[in-house]
């Protein structure tokens, strides 16, 4: 399984060497260890050293090279 070993901040990882995206919801965004499923189908498991908050345009890099890019789900706020 492909492992994610470390974060790059939005603008700090070159876009060309995106492989997929993975899309999370707010209380998916602050992990170390998870499996995870890309948007295109990517299995793999992100395994960090330590708990980091993932935001919009982070760049989880491979173990063996590339990039996953995180996109934060939008969420909608529902009036009482």
């Amino acid at each position: 399984m492909k492992r994610a070993i470390d974060v790059v901040r939005a603008g700090r990882w070159p876009a060309s060497e995106r492989t997929d995206t993975v899309t999370l919801l707010f209380d998916d965004r602050y992990r170390r260890r998870l499996r995870m499923l890309g948007d295109e189908g990517l299995d793999f498991l992100l395994d960090l050293v330590e708990p980091v908050v993932l935001h919009t345009g982070d760049g989880l890099k491979l173990e063996e090279g590339g990039f996953v890019e995180v996109i934060t789900a939008s969420m909608e706020v529902r009036e009482r």
